[in-house]
Order: structure tokens, then C-alpha cells, then sequence
């Protein structure tokens, strides 16, 4: 072979090889850390975030370990002291309907280790479907940001189910949000609320729609300083202070008492006995937006069964057909039933509320539906609508009511339901018997004069 191609092929074939042998190298570096990160992987752990937990101890395990988000309960769980969840960014508690509760000799007195079953202290946590019972409270929120899911029943505790408020030294915003949840609580009375706020005017924001009754009450501090409390009840009539505590509480007044009604409240007859003898004053029995007055004198002095009173009004009050054809002859009636048991005060006033029916100053008809008739019985025919918009109204018969802008009825019929003590029946004259006789002996004489005339006129034409 000719020397001079033999070198141009060496110099190809020393090119060709130079060329390869750093291509493969790049392939190796391509292909090795491939290698590298699968070993790595394979010896890697996974972070467990998850908790399941059976006792006491697995659940305070759970929440010292800052790698677990989520504790799922796996079964009801007896807890000896309050479980503090503090400083937790994002913690989820799944209650699975199971039930966490405290052991407590007597949870109507306060102890402060066992006051809680959970306190969520400046955290971020969510609670599904769980049951907290047995202490002073079921959920003590500190401070916290609290999101309830699904069934959250806090029945069975001493003081009320959740307590919201912002503890010593703690700023941070107290937020209940309950919007998704169904919160039971079958031991819920007055004294025992489903939720309240402890101080007034502390940073607290609840979001939910299932409370329907509120009040405010006073309480004091360890250091004897007055502060206002807010409790909130699923039951709207929880909310109202017992009858028989709020006459206790004004017995001894000597002024006007206002009491607030529940739905079904009533006056035992001890108390009745104890108002009518007692100082005599202006007594207000309050139904929502209806009010009853009455002078505690005109109570019966010997009551035989408490007083039970219910009261309702409304234009849209559900009454029979009967009554709905006989009112349609007016625009605008406003329909009232009273139900008691028991004697009512003699002169007891009824006041409520004709806004947006009837303007001040106007007079109305008032009448009392006969159920035995199917009529409507005209018992007063100037009922005036005060400056603030309320008729006021005397009865003393329990039955169904309303009140016209027109008369729809002519007169007042002879009727047991009482005419208002300030209003007067039209005037209807009854006859005199002593009139009514002599009109009958004039009448006899007028004939029989008419009928000697009659008689002599006829012998004179026989004649």
C-alpha cells in the first residue's frame, strides 16, 4: 500500500477513536447520576404526617411529634387532664364519631387541669366529627383559629361546650368557623350555653348561622372587677333566664318588672301568691316583640294552678280558612291568638307591634273570631296606634283576634268576650217592662173602643 494513504487512513481511524472515546463519555455522565438519585431514593424514608391514636398517651405522642399534621382517632378515647394543643401552624383532628372524655368527679365545679378536654392555644386546627365531654368545657379556643367539620356534640359538660377567649399575655385573634359543621348539645340551658365569648370586647370573630338565642349577662373577675359575658344557644328559648328566677330576682322591687318569656313559660302559684300580696307595681310579661301588662293587685288571691300564657301576632300568623274568608274584606289585618291556663289578671293590656300595617294615630277595629259561629265580633271599634306604631288592646278570653282598618261587622253582639274597660258597647236601648205593658193596655183599649163604634154603627142601621 502506498505509505502516503496509509498514513491519511491511520490519522482517520486515530481521529475516529478520539471522537468516540469523550461521546461515551457524556453518556456515562448522563446516565450516572440517573443511577446515583435511584440508590439515594431507595434509602430515603417517608416523613410520616399521619397519627392513629387509641389512648391518651398515643394522642399527647401525636401532638409532641412537630411532623404530624393529622391525628385520626380510632377509638373513644378517657383523658385524665386538659390536652393542650399550642403552637400547632396546621393540625387536623379526625374524631371519626368517636368520643374524648374527661374524667371528672363533679364537672359542675371548676378544676383548672381538667377544665378542658382540648384547648387549642395560639394554633391553626380543624375538628371532624367528634364528641368532647365531661369536663367544665369540651373546647377551650385560646387564642386559635378554629375550623368545627361535620358533627361536633358537646353534651355533657358542666359549664357549657365552648368557651372562646383570649388567655393571659395572648393577642393573637380568637376565630370560631363552624359554617360546615352541626354542633349538638343535649344538656344545653341557660346556665349551661353551647358557646360563649368570656369578656366582651376581646378580638373574637364567630362564624356561624345555627345559634338562635343570645344573651348578655355580668360576671366578675378574681379581683372582684364587673365584666360582660356573651353566651350563644342552639335553642332559642335557652337563652331566656327561668321565670320563676326572674320574678325571684324582682320580687322585693318596687318598681315596674319586665319578664321575659319563653315560649312555654309559666307562674307557679306560689309566686302568684307571693306578687299579689307582695308590693303592688306595673308587671310586664315580654313575648319576643309582644308585650302583657298587668297591676300585680289584679292578680287572683287564690290561685289554684299556675299561670300559663302564650301569645302570638302577626299578619302572617297560620289561622283556618273560616277566619282567613271572614278578615279578607280588609286589606291589612293583623292577626292575634292568646292560649293561657291558669286565672289572668283582671285588666291585662296587650301592646304589639302594627309597623309597616298601620301609621300612628290611625283607629283600627278590633274582633274576636267566634270558632263556634265561623262570625267575627266586634269588640272595639277604636283601637289607636300609638307614636310607636303598637295597638294596645284589652281581653280577657282566650281565642284568636284581629284587627281591621274598616268595620266589617255592624254592632256589638251579646258575647262573653269583654268589651275594653275604656270603651263603651253602642248604646242599644233595652225596653222597660213597665213601658212595654202599657203600650199593650193602650193597644187593647184602642180596640176595643174601635169595635164599640163598630157595633153602635151597626144598631143604628138596624134601626
Amino acid at each position: 500500500m502506498n505509505k502516503k494513504y496509509s498514513k491519511i487512513i491511520l490519522g482517520t481511524t486515530m481521529l475516529a477513536v478520539v471522537a468516540i472515546v469523550p461521546f461515551s463519555n457524556v453518556l456515562a455522565a448522563e446516565v450516572a447520576p440517573a443511577k446515583t438519585a435511584e440508590t439515594v431514593e431507595a434509602k430515603t424514608e417517608a416523613v410520616v404526617t399521619a397519627a392513629d391514636v387509641t389512648t391518651e398517651a398515643e394522642f399527647k405522642a401525636a401532638l409532641a411529634n412537630s411532623a404530624i399534621t393529622t391525628i385520626n382517632l380510632k377509638g373513644d378515647i378517657e383523658v385524665t387532664e386538659k390536652i393542650n394543643i399550642s403552637n400547632k401552624p396546621n393540625l387536623t383532628i379526625n374524631g371519626n364519631n368517636k368520643t374524648m372524655k374527661m374524667t371528672m368527679q363533679d364537672n359542675t365545679k371548676w378544676e383548672s387541669t381538667k377544665a378542658y378536654v382540648l384547648q387549642a392555644y395560639k394554633s391553626v386546627v380543624t375538628i371532624q366529627n367528634i364528641k368532647l365531654t365531661g369536663a367544665n368545657a369540651g373546647l377551650l379556643v385560646n387564642g386559635s383559629t378554629v375550623t368545627l367539620d361535620g358533627k361536633i356534640d358537646v353534651s355533657g359538660n358542666g359549664f357549657g361546650g365552648i368557651e372562646l377567649s383570649q388567655g393571659k399575655d395572648v393577642t393573637e385573634q380568637v376565630v370560631l368557623n363552624t359554617n360546615n359543621a352541626t354542633i349538638e348539645n343535649t344538656t344545653e340551658t341557660f346556665a349551661v350555653p353551647t358557646l360563649w365569648l368570656d369578656k366582651a370586647g376581646e378580638d373574637v370573630k364567630v362564624e356561624y348561622q345555627g345559634f338562635n338565642g343570645s344573651n348578655s349577662n355580668e360576671k366578675k373577675d378574681v379581683n372582684n372587677q364587673k365584666y360582660s359575658q356573651t353566651r350563644y344557644y342552639i335553642i332559642a328559648d335557652n337563652a331566656i333566664m327561668p321565670v320563676e328566677d326572674q320574678i325571684k330576682n324582682l320580687i322585693d322591687a318596687d318598681t315596674k318588672a319586665t319578664i321575659i318569656m319563653p315560649t312555654n313559660g309559666e307562674i307557679s302559684v306560689a309566686l302568684l301568691k307571693k306578687l299579689k300580696t307582695g308590693t303592688a307595681r306595673e308587671m310586664v310579661l315580654k313575648f319576643g316583640d309582644i308585650f302583657m301588662s298587668f297591676n300585680t293587685k289584679n292578680i287572683d288571691p287564690n290561685p289554684t294552678k299556675p299561670l300559663s300564657i302564650s301569645v302570638e301576632a302577626s299578619k302572617d300568623l297560620k289561622v283556618s280558612d273560616a277566619l282567613k274568608a271572614v278578615a279578607k274584606a280588609d286589606a291589612n289585618p293583623i292577626f292575634l291568638n292568646l292560649k293561657y291556663e291558669g286565672e289572668l289578671p283582671k285588666g291585662a293590656a296587650i301592646s304589639f307591634s302594627v309597623k309597616d300595617q298601620y301609621a300612628k294615630d290611625k283607629e283600627v277595629y278590633l274582633y274576636y273570631f267566634n270558632e263556634k259561629t265561623d262570625k267575627a265580633e266586634l269588640i272595639s271599634n277604636d283601637v289607636k296606634i300609638d307614636k310607636d306604631e303598637m295597638a294596645n288592646i284589652t281581653v280577657e278570653n282566650a281565642g284568636t283576634y284581629f284587627l281591621a282598618g274598616k268595620e266589617l261587622v255592624a254592632e256589638v253582639p251579646d258575647k262573653k268576650v269583654p268589651v275594653t274597660p275604656n270603651e263603651k258597647a253602642p248604646n242599644v236601648k233595652n225596653p222597660n217592662t213597665s213601658d212595654f205593658s202599657a203600650v199593650i193596655i193602650s193597644t187593647l183599649a184602642i180596640i176595643g173602643a174601635g169595635g164599640i163604634a163598630f157595633i153602635s154603627k151597626k144598631s143604628r142601621k138596624q134601626n
